[in-house]
């Protein structure tokens, strides 16, 4: 199949119907598909349609109302959402049904995740049980973004001997280390963000402003780094008062941000900082998954965190491993790159489904990029799982745990 025609075919993805029963030969320029009975009513039922080609790298390929495909270099997510919808397995394929009519396969060897983003999806077993078995993560996710839950086999790593030392670590200095740095590098991936962005604004009242409160987180992330103690418990109040100090700093300066770039929208602009706020958190939501499955890999506890440590059934662990990764992977790309009309299709306080998909993509399109990481190139998807292996290591006492530093002065560049 030519390039041209494949394209074409991934844009305009037909329904085939099966061909009614007692209708005679098709007239003239139609065709009729091989017809498949209902098991018990014995009434046509939909021909499900193979999906076996892919976007192109770097695209997404909207399958059906609420149904897409987002590809990358080395894996594709499948996103579903709408109620009525249903996913199982047949052979090797997943299938997917709306208000029980089958309707599309996927081959299941073309997928590294998928993600169920609404409530009224129904999954069956066996297709569960299928994912695991293949290392295909299942994610559910709430309405902004932030997972809900996550299904991966428990076979894929010993994990008592981690297990074990992370709890321990709560009563000893590593858990005061790992708290130190994971806030350490979040304060500098702030600082160097909101420096990237002090460079475009032409305002210079407000690029000294946004400059003296990177400068200003960067002397907090002093005081962290001077914190001791030999447990955790002992300091994590002082730490988190120091971190949400940075945040408010950290905020303002991305409202000043926000307003240099759509203040000539008028009433418009007003709306801007709480739409581009619920863009982030929604992205947030994405990189926590991420994080939460290379937690699980790693053989970590992802609801035994040393920082972040709030309500039962909190994700405590993946919030703090996702703090070296925030800046860079999600708040760069969703600043650089948000749209006026993705400011205007705020709907009721919340994101429309074109914007999440198009927040999916920048986000998954900045976890499929490279960067130079232990003297060679990773992608940061495997900077992610790296880190939390790192980690884990270090707990058991088998080295050092060093944070991810971005490269900012490349971001710049390409920008």
């Amino acid at each position: 199949m030519r390039e041209g025609e494949k394209a074409m075919q991934a844009k305009i993805i037909p329904k085939v119907y099966p061909m009614p029963l007692g209708v005679s030969p098709a007239p003239a320029g139609k065709v009729y598909h091989p017809r498949q009975l209902a098991l018990f009513t014995n009434t046509p039922d939909p021909i499900p349609i193979g999906i076996h080609w892919e976007p192109n790298e770097g695209e997404e390929m909207i399958i059906d109302e609420g149904i897409s495909i987002v590809k990358n270099k080395n894996s594709s997510q499948l996103l579903i959402s709408g109620s009525g919808t249903s996913i199982e397995k047949s052979t090797d394929q997943m299938i997917v049904s709306k208000k029980g009519k089958i309707i599309y396969a996927f081959p299941l060897h073309h997928l590294s995740e998928v993600i169920i983003s609404s409530t009224g999806v129904l999954v069956s077993s066996e297709l569960i049980a299928d994912l695991c078995q293949r290392g295909i993560r299942l994610s559910l996710l709430g309405t902004m973004g932030r997972p809900l839950a996550m299904i991966s086999s428990p076979l894929l790593t010993a994990i008592s001997a981690t297990r074990r030392e992370q709890i321990m670590a709560f009563g000893d200095q590593r858990g005061v280390e790992v708290s130190k740095i994971v806030l350490s590098a979040k304060l500098y991936n702030q600082k160097k963000l909101l420096l990237l962005f002090h460079k475009k604004i032409k305002d210079s009242l407000r690029a000294e402003n946004v400059h003296e409160l990177a400068q200003s987180i960067e002397a907090i992330r002093g005081k962290v780094k001077k914190i001791t103690a030999e447990r955790i418990d002992a300091v994590r109040a002082v730490l988190i008062e120091l971190e949400q100090e940075a945040e408010r700093m950290y905020w303002e300066a991305i409202r000043k941000i926000i307003d240099q770039k759509f203040e000539f929208l008028g009433q418009v602009n007003q709306q801007a900082t709480e739409s581009i706020r619920l863009m982030l958190n929604y992205g947030r939501g994405l990189l926590y998954s991420q994080v939460w499955g290379a937690a699980l890999q790693a053989g970590l506890e992802p609801f035994a965190g040393f920082l972040h440590v709030g309500q039962p059934g909190s994700i405590s662990l993946v919030l703090d491993l996702a703090e070296e990764f925030v800046q860079p992977v999600v708040d760069l790309p969703i600043l650089s790159q948000v749209s006026l009309a993705e400011i205007r299709r705020l709907q009721n306080g919340w994101l429309d489904s074109e914007t999440r998909k198009s927040i999916s993509q920048k986000i998954l399109d900045r976890l499929e990029s490279t960067q130079f990481y232990e003297e060679r190139e990773y992608q940061i998807r495997s900077i992610i799982q790296i880190q939390s292996r790192h980690l884990a290591s270090f707990l058991r006492g088998e080295g050092r745990y060093k944070p991810f530093r971005f490269r900012w002065l490349d971001a710049s560049r390409s920008k």
